[in-house]
């Protein structure tokens, strides 16, 4: 489905740190493209135009996770039909909508024996000892 590849970037958007700015995204993108260091403009807009270039007429899947606004989004938009986007992010990203034609899909939580399931799956026997209930010393009176 997706012959020539696919990018994927944590955008950063709602973590502790920074948030990862599209120029340094589009930056990382173009080199995985195989654009060497030098050839990638200063600039966010020579990089996004360069982007746009490189994906024209691939059949690519683009992750944007975890996006913390749509400003931070557009530049990394591919303007070709031949690419699929998926943004993830914990707001709703409207501007997208309206301005991009994206579609939404709502997540809800999951149940919270799957997400513990899914702990394990991911982190093992952590994942126990961080859900069970600590109990406290006892006291000596």
């Amino acid at each position: 489905m997706f012959p020539d590849g696919q990018l994927y970037v944590n955008l950063r958007g709602y973590d502790p740190q920074q948030p990862l700015s599209p120029g340094d995204a589009l930056a990382g993108f173009l080199m995985a493209l195989g654009v060497r260091g030098h050839d990638i403009p200063l600039d966010v807009d020579g990089r996004a135009a360069l982007y746009r270039t490189e994906l024209s007429g691939r059949r690519m899947l683009l992750l944007l996770d975890n996006a913390g606004s749509a400003e931070q989004v557009r530049p990394l938009l591919p303007g070709t039909p031949t690419c699929l986007v998926v943004v993830t992010s914990r707001d709703s990203l409207a501007g997208l909508v309206a301005v991009h034609g994206a579609r939404r899909l709502n997540l809800d939580l999951l149940p919270t024996a799957d997400a513990a399931a899914l702990l394990r799956q991911l982190i093992g026997g952590r994942a126990d000892a961080v859900a069970a209930p600590s109990t406290p010393p006892a006291s000596s009176s």
